[in-house]
């Protein structure tokens, strides 16, 4: 597969995942909408109400889709940037960095695209948080702290911090102790930023 094709491929896969998480969230109100119009509907009968159920309901629903709103607007939006932002990033790759970029898709065990917690890149070191989205290049950062943390039956965790001159800049956070991605991550740093100190915590 060239890498033209690649690239086609993941942004199918990026859009489907997107279209899929809005999905989501869109049967989530319409969930949350139908639970309350079934228990609004239990006391509209059981108290005989002579109004007409839309009218009876109709304030009270509208009140809860605004709710809905404020709380799972932010949520697609956020959802909405991180997708714009790996798009944006991942058309910009160099003919070298899309394939490294294509060795992370091979390392990073998934049935379908995801959105990476780093991408390499000619500009930097791309880190890609719900919140934060950073490009560091090789002046802005030093150090990689890993920790391996094992909260017990709440899960494991492997948490790679980035500092500059021993200052937190941010941190990736990897769903298992040893993840590939992690490892991945440092063999191109000791690649592409050889002056990086990578600091493993055991």
């Amino acid at each position: 597969m060239n890498q033209v094709d690649f690239l086609q491929k993941q942004f199918k896969g990026l859009w489907r995942l997107e279209l899929g998480a809005f999905l989501f969230l869109f049967f989530v109100n319409i969930g949350i909408i139908s639970f309350f119009l079934y228990l609004f509907y239990d006391v509209y009968k059981s108290r005989e109400i002579r109004q007409n159920f839309i009218l009876y309901v109709l304030p009270t629903i509208a009140s809860l889709q605004f709710i809905l709103l404020i709380f799972l607007g932010p949520i697609a939006l956020i959802f909405h940037l991180r997708f714009r932002f790996l798009r944006k990033q991942l058309r910009e790759l160099d003919s070298k960095y899309l394939t490294i970029y294509e060795g992370y898709t091979k390392i990073a065990i998934r049935k379908f695209a995801h959105i990476p917690n780093y991408l390499f890149s000619q500009k930097g070191l791309i880190v890609i948080g719900n919140f934060k989205k950073l490009i560091l290049n090789e002046n802005q950062f030093d150090e990689l702290k890993i920790q391996r943390v094992n909260y017990g039956k709440y899960g494991k965790k492997c948490i790679v911090k980035v500092y500059k001159n021993q200052q937190l800049i941010t941190n990736m956070v990897f769903s298992r102790h040893y993840p590939e991605e992690v490892e991945y991550l440092i063999e191109n740093i000791n690649s592409i930023y050889p002056f990086v100190k990578i600091n493993d915590v055991k």
